[in-house]
């Protein structure tokens, strides 16, 4: 086969997945969540709730996020976790971001997340309260 008609052809083949995959705002359904013969359509904007999932071989699939950052590590929030007046980081003496800390919790709700393994550097620790670092708020 020559380049050029290589070339052609691959420009062609591309130019038809482009127009496949933007003709509509919705995704045509590729998988069922359940395999193939799941009536639930596949749908990359939608978190699906892990109780809606059919357990496989009698274990019930749960969602959990690795190595997320809390609002006490250094390199969480763009390194603003607690902040002083002017904005800057300071564990010694600022305040909890209460912005960043929220996002944390929504951005966590919100993708249907059941675990959040936090993996927050221990240097600010021992300057909280243990009942602090463990972020639980009601609601």
């Amino acid at each position: 086969m020559s380049s050029l008609r290589l070339y052609t052809s691959a420009a062609l083949i591309s130019l038809a997945l482009l127009t496949v995959t933007c003709t509509s705002e919705d995704p045509a359904p590729l998988v069922g969540f359940g395999g193939s013969n799941s009536t639930t359509p596949y749908n990359p904007y939608r978190v699906v709730l892990t109780s809606e999932l059919k357990p496989a071989r009698g274990l019930q699939p749960h969602r959990a996020t690795i190595h997320p950052h809390s609002v006490y590590s250094r390199d969480a929030c763009d390194e603003k976790g607690f902040i002083d007046a002017s904005g800057k980081q300071n564990y010694e003496n600022g305040i909890r971001n209460e912005a960043c800390f929220e996002d944390l919790r929504h951005a966590l709700c919100e993708s249907g997340q059941e675990i959040a393994f936090l993996t927050d550097h221990v240097g600010h620790y021992p300057n909280f309260e243990y009942l602090e670092v463990l972020l639980y708020k009601p609601g």
